[in-house]
């Protein structure tokens, strides 16, 4: 059994035998050609001229298609990628924040934020009667609830915080870290700053 390739189409074909004339003819293709002995060897593609391996119906280099002789895109579209740039950072937003785009989750959230205001502020109230360790204890409590608070708008889903950062990988992760640090350092700068001009007079 011979095995060999179509020097038009590229088709591997087998022959027991050789006709008197020394040509086959290619079942692929109908093409006659004289076969060489051996195993196919990968051919030039007629347009580009890279090496295609034996069987192949498609150059991987040029996207020439043995059947009809013509070229086929290369390129596959992505979903968004003509989208305009306001959509685009839109998807991105709804990526990174899911729950910003699910009511119950946003109301949520807005209310683990309130409640976490509370908190903190009855903590500053502790630390203002002189009970500073109790206060603090108290202010560091509302943390907790706001970090949970933003768990379920990145997440969009109302989760344990703990279960809620298996989700958050990559950007998630950073975008998380600055949600809940970013308000509240801002929140203590202000305090300290509130405390520092005020207590002066």
């Amino acid at each position: 059994m011979m095995k060999t390739n179509c020097p038009h189409c590229n088709g591997v074909s087998e022959y027991a035998s050789i006709p008197e004339n020394g040509m086959v003819e290619c079942p692929v293709c109908s093409n006659l050609f004289v076969p060489k002995q051996g195993e196919p060897a990968p051919l030039p593609c007629p347009d580009c001229g890279n090496p295609v391996e034996p069987g192949a119906r498609i150059c991987v280099s040029c996207g020439y298609n043995f059947d009809t002789g013509k070229k086929v895109e290369k390129h596959i579209p992505v979903y968004g990628e003509n989208f305009s740039r306001p959509r685009k950072v839109l998807c991105w937003v709804a990526d990174m924040v899911p729950g910003l785009f699910r009511p119950g989750t946003l109301v949520l959230f807005i209310l683990s934020v309130i409640i976490s205001l509370m908190i903190f502020y009855l903590g500053l109230f502790v630390i203002g009667m002189g009970a500073m360790l109790s206060g603090i204890m108290i202010a560091s409590f509302s943390l907790v609830v706001y970090a949970h608070g933003v768990g379920w708008l990145m997440t969009g889903e109302i989760q344990m915080l703990r279960g809620a950062m298996v989700e958050l990988t990559g950007g998630r992760w950073t975008m998380f870290l600055f949600l809940v640090f970013a308000p509240v350092s801002t929140g203590l700068f202000l305090v300290i700053w509130v405390f520092s001009t005020f207590g002066k007079g």
